[in-house]
């Protein structure tokens, strides 16, 4: 190309004056160096360096430079390895001012451990290895989708600005989405494309948000997350944003057990648009199809008046929330079942989780009981299903793991874990006692002082059968056991528990019924539930009855 050549297998520049005569040749620079597959020589280096003055409004306005950073943004090549050393030159500072502003800048969170822009461009490394196939064994769902994208470059430049607003005050998702239709227009990009890059942005914690904090057995929120995205090449896009921000915060923050849930949300969204409508009343044939082919998979080992017995005795949420397979495997649990206590643990060792099956009469406290004894065994629960038979025994679900990230339980602990179980049950032992011994007291004393001022939030509105309380705190020792005791103490009973970890904050949340199987709708019982949750999470220690 004019002006450029080969030196030492690296390109350079011909004259160098060349950026001063000609500035639009610096991003040609890299366009070039990415198309080729060369470095870029160290006299390019400098004397880019030299003119990066000239990268002004006309420089931006330029068609031919918006021309080569689409085409980079676009190359089958290396586009993270071009925008980490545009970026590194200060040229992509310059050229898109908007994410210049973001620079070094520190987020002042628990779990972000690098600055936005690096943040950022990690992200966009994230989506890169998925398109190059390096993750197609461990996500092969995600890799296809990635594939199968008719403008990666949408993705790409959303990913890069998904956290331009953060710094500017107020929503940082509402001010990013602004801004990035701003830049993407500037750049060229088309209307249709435009609306796709302020939608990611803005939506860009969403499906993280519903996945992990909503009950996704509830067709209705199905339903209506489907209507928001409005296509299912947005909710690929959005599907694979939420995947690579959360996998570019730092290495402690994804989980597998993340990955299950957002996963589990974007299917059932799939699924809507794929069959182009969708309607809640369809709930009772999902159910009798559900209800065949369990009988199906277990065949003659138990009698078909059994199986339909325990599909009978579950609650429809129950039924829409597992598949077939699971129902099935429950099943030959349940009928293991030996009274007072039954307990069955899967290890999944890929997921770094174990599912825990507890299965008893139903009583009283029950699920903050439960709670306490794996807190106080060192255990903390990912999640928690809640499922009480019309027979009167409970058949609850946990997805539990180790306090220590990478160590597994073993054997001994479960077998203690039992032990405790059975005693707390019977009114042998008090869970809190469990608790205090596990978690010895400091040496330092005290009284305990949050270090993330906590946050109640009740929400009528989110579902149509239950409050929903969410909980924001810093994590700690039993305080999943102080939560649900406060809870139950209240006259409240947990239907569903969804339990989220970021860094040391927790985000707990509850789909609540009161006595009557209702939900609570008087201000004054809720102003007092949240006057209450709030003094336990703050005060520390309140495991006394």
């Amino acid at each position: 190309s004019e002006g450029f050549k080969l030196f030492g297998g690296e390109i350079t520049i011909s004259d160098k004056n060349l950026f001063d005569k000609n500035p639009s040749a610096m991003m040609r620079l890299f366009e070039l160096s990415q198309l080729h597959g060369v470095q870029i020589h160290s006299f390019a280096r400098e004397c880019l360096r030299k003119s990066l003055d000239r990268i002004d409004d006309e420089f931006r306005a330029s068609p031919d430079v918006n021309r080569s950073f689409m085409n980079i943004l676009k190359s089958e090549w290396d586009v993270t390895g071009s925008l980490k050393l545009m970026h590194k030159l200060e040229v992509l500072d310059r050229f898109i001012p908007e994410f210049g502003e973001v620079r070094c800048q520190v987020q002042h969170d628990i779990y972000h451990i690098y600055t936005v822009d690096t943040h950022s461009l990690f992200a966009v490394e994230e989506l890169r290895r998925l398109m190059l196939g390096e993750q197609k064994e461990a996500y092969p769902v995600r890799t296809a989708l990635m594939e199968e994208l008719e403008r990666p470059e949408v993705l790409y430049l959303a990913a890069l600005l998904h956290d331009v607003g953060k710094g500017k005050g107020g929503r940082h998702e509402e001010i990013g989405a602004r801004i990035a239709a701003a830049v993407a227009e500037r750049l060229g990009f088309s209307k249709d494309d435009i609306d796709d890059i302020e939608f990611l942005v803005l939506n860009h914690l969403k499906l993280s948000h519903t996945a992990q904090r909503r009950d996704l057995s509830d067709a209705k929120l199905i339903l209506d997350f489907a209507m928001e995205i409005g296509s299912l090449e947005r909710g690929k896009m959005l599907y694979l944003l939420t995947y690579a921000d959360i996998r570019a915060i730092g290495p402690d923050v994804w989980t597998e057990w993340k990955s299950d849930l957002f996963h589990e949300l974007y299917t059932k969204t799939a699924e809507v648009f794929e069959k182009g409508v969708f309607d809640v009343k369809e709930t009772k044939e999902r159910i009798r199809k559900v209800a065949s082919e369990v009988e199906q998979i277990i065949g003659r080992d138990y009698p078909e008046k059994g199986v339909r017995a325990f599909m009978r005795s579950m609650p429809e949420r129950y039924l829409l929330s597992n598949t077939p397979t699971k129902i099935a495997e429950h099943f030959t649990i349940a009928m293991r079942h030996v009274p007072p206590l039954s307990v069955d643990l899967k290890h999944n060792e890929r997921r770094g989780y174990t599912r825990l099956i507890v299965t008893t009469i139903d009583a009283p406290g029950l699920f903050y009981k439960i709670s306490g004894v794996l807190s106080g065994n060192g255990i903390n629960i990912l999640a928690a299903d809640i499922y009480t038979r019309k027979n009167g025994e409970v058949f609850d679900i946990f997805h539990v793991q180790n306090t220590i990230e990478g160590i597994p339980i073993d054997n001994k602990r479960w077998a203690r874990v039992e032990s405790d179980l059975l005693d707390v049950i019977q009114g042998a032992k008090k869970a809190e006692d469990i608790i205090k011994e596990f978690r010895k007291p400091s040496i330092l004393g005290g009284k305990y002082i949050p270090g993330i001022k906590p946050r109640v939030i009740i929400n009528n509105e989110i579902s149509d059968s239950n409050t929903v309380i969410e909980i924001f705190a810093e994590d700690r020792i039993g305080l999943l056991y102080t939560i649900s005791k406060i809870l139950v103490k209240q006259g409240l009973y947990i239907e569903v528990s969804k339990i989220s970890t970021m860094g040391k904050q927790i985000t707990d949340v509850f789909y609540l019924k009161d006595i009557f199987g209702q939900k609570v709708f008087y201000r004054e019982k809720l102003d007092e539930v949240k006057r209450e949750l709030l003094n336990a999470i703050e005060e520390g220690e309140t495991w006394q009855d």
